[in-house]
């Protein structure tokens, strides 16, 4: 099966994944794939705001690949539609001379 992540832009085969995880982070729960048999790294699936919102994706993902599927897309995450404001010391400057 062919997972996408929920904007369409990367894409991890599953046969190729041993375990899926999630990874806890400060700002964002984190759906990791590993592929322990290559040595490569651990890839992030897709980002979410809470702990619960990233189990039922996780197990979305579950159902997908259970039911033996060829096409996945991880579902929309909040923290995708939240505009990202940034947080800086810059002084916006509003005209004059």
């Amino acid at each position: 099966m062919l997972i996408f992540n929920s904007n369409g832009t990367k894409l991890v085969n599953s046969e190729a994944v041993t375990h899926y995880t999630l990874s806890d982070n400060p700002d964002a729960v984190v759906i990791m794939a590993g592929m322990s048999n290559t040595g490569s790294p651990p890839v992030s699936l897709e980002r979410y705001g809470t702990l619960a919102e990233a189990k039922e994706a996780l197990a979305e993902l579950a159902a997908a690949l259970s039911s033996g599927g060829e096409v996945f897309y991880m579902p929309m995450s909040v923290l995708r539609n939240q505009q990202e404001r940034k947080r800086d010391a810059r002084v916006k400057r509003r005209g004059g001379s």
